[in-house]
């Protein structure tokens, strides 16, 4: 694979990962609206250093990556997951953070809901899941192995219509 084409693809992978992120955003909007859960994707904490043209600019992140979305559902139980998106047949136990990972122990041990929200993407073809942190946290133990495919996770599998409605 070429230069140009590695950088495409990495373009096409981050594109296809914040519209996946925006799909969540978009059923947290819904449950909000029907009062079942407050879930708000969290910002990424970073400031402008230099404005350039055509929109870019210079950047600098001012903290370490936090978990996508954190809220409260219906019940009072809060929830915290992070996001992530493959075009790959597997996804590896390393794609979190290590300040990814403290979050979502931290908040696995005060008994909130903890989870890797995946979307698996094969082609024309996408499948969701929402792995609780702790299946995650111990892949090797539940899987024999420090990355998963879809298959592996079959029984954590979501089923979502993209409904526009």
């Amino acid at each position: 694979m070429t230069n140009d084409e590695k950088k495409f693809k990495s373009l096409k992978n981050n594109a296809q990962g914040h519209f996946f992120e925006k799909e969540v955003e978009r059923a947290c909007n819904y449950y909000r609206e029907k009062n079942i859960a407050n879930i708000h994707k969290v910002p990424e904490p970073f400031r402008v250093l230099k404005k350039l043209s055509a929109g870019k600019f210079t950047g600098q992140f001012l903290r370490k990556a936090e978990p996508d979305f954190k809220g409260c559902l219906l019940n009072g139980q809060c929830i915290v997951f992070e996001c992530k998106y493959t075009s790959q047949n597997k996804i590896q136990r390393s794609i979190l953070s290590e300040n990814q990972n403290v979050e979502l122990e931290r908040n696995n041990n005060l008994n909130c809901i903890t989870a890797v929200c995946i979307c698996f993407a094969e082609g024309l073809t996408e499948r969701y899941f929402f792995v609780p942190f702790e299946v995650w946290l111990n892949m090797e133990k539940h899987f024999g192995k420090k990355s998963v495919t879809a298959e592996d996770l079959k029984k954590f599998e979501i089923y979502y219509k993209h409904n526009r409605n």
